[in-house]
């Protein structure tokens, strides 16, 4: 009789007592899902427990950070000696107002030798940027120097095609011989005087530059030639309106 007095598992009594459980296998995602919440977890209760060197190095930071307490064996003498929070010390309040901080020497390393260590870093960094400035500047010398051989070749490769128009339209204007030496090419100069030859060495000294100028000026003035241009313009007044200049930087702008 006893057994029949228990509950039968069967019955509704019995089964409100337990646990719903659905029956059936996770997904691949459900499994993913959960094993991703579980490292998560364990990420996290491992960043809660840290080790006792970083708990030590937390609570030395901590200490650096907050203020010196009244209860500082140091700070209460101060304070008997008359020091304010806030002031400096001294008669009038002018000297320090925090302690001195300090490194923590976290290394193996002998005192002195980090010190060593950022000065030859920052002696090594010297030499880079001073070997640097040498570079840039050798290379603007040579660019520099490049630059004044082209304008020498391009000078001279003016003044030889100014000598030649020079000397042919001086010949169509009977002109017997040049203004001076140079206005013509040497091989179709006439024979020389004494006097020539004095002349001559005078104008020696006269720069390409100068030569150029010089034979430019006497083409545009007497002839209203233009040897960038090529062309011998009807006057003065053509020439002006037409010719961007008198010289090869006016042409090639």
């Amino acid at each position: 009789m006893s057994n029949e007095e228990e509950d039968d598992y069967m019955s509704e009594t019995f089964l409100t007592t337990l646990n719903e459980v659905r029956p059936g296998l996770l997904t691949k995602t459900q499994q993913l899902k959960t094993k991703a919440e579980e490292k998560l977890k364990s990420r996290n209760e491992q960043s809660k427990s840290k080790s006792k060197k970083q708990q030590e190095i937390d609570a030395r930071q901590q200490g650096l950070a907050s203020a010196i307490s009244s209860e500082n064996k140091g700070f209460a003498m101060l304070q008997k000696m008359g020091f304010k929070p806030g002031t400096g010390l001294g008669k009038n309040n002018v000297g320090r107002s925090e302690p001195i901080t300090f490194e923590v020497k976290t290394g193996r390393c002998g005192l002195g030798r980090q010190s060593e260590v950022k000065r030859k870093i920052q002696a090594q960094q010297e030499n880079l940027l001073k070997r640097q400035r040498k570079l840039d500047s050798m290379k603007k010398d040579y660019i520099a120097s490049k630059s004044s051989q082209f304008d020498d070749l391009s000078a001279k490769r003016d003044l030889c095609k100014s000598q030649k128009v020079c000397e042919q339209l001086d010949s169509q204007q009977s002109v017997g011989k040049p203004g001076k030496w140079y206005f013509w090419p040497e091989v179709v100069l006439p024979l020389a005087t004494d006097d020539d030859l004095d002349q001559d060495e005078e104008e020696d000294d006269v720069e390409i530059d100068d030569k150029l100028n010089e034979i430019t000026e006497y083409l545009r003035s007497n002839y209203c030639y233009c040897v960038w241009c090529a062309i011998q313009f009807e006057d003065e007044e053509d020439m002006i309106s037409n010719c961007p200049g008198g010289t090869s930087q006016a042409h090639n702008d």
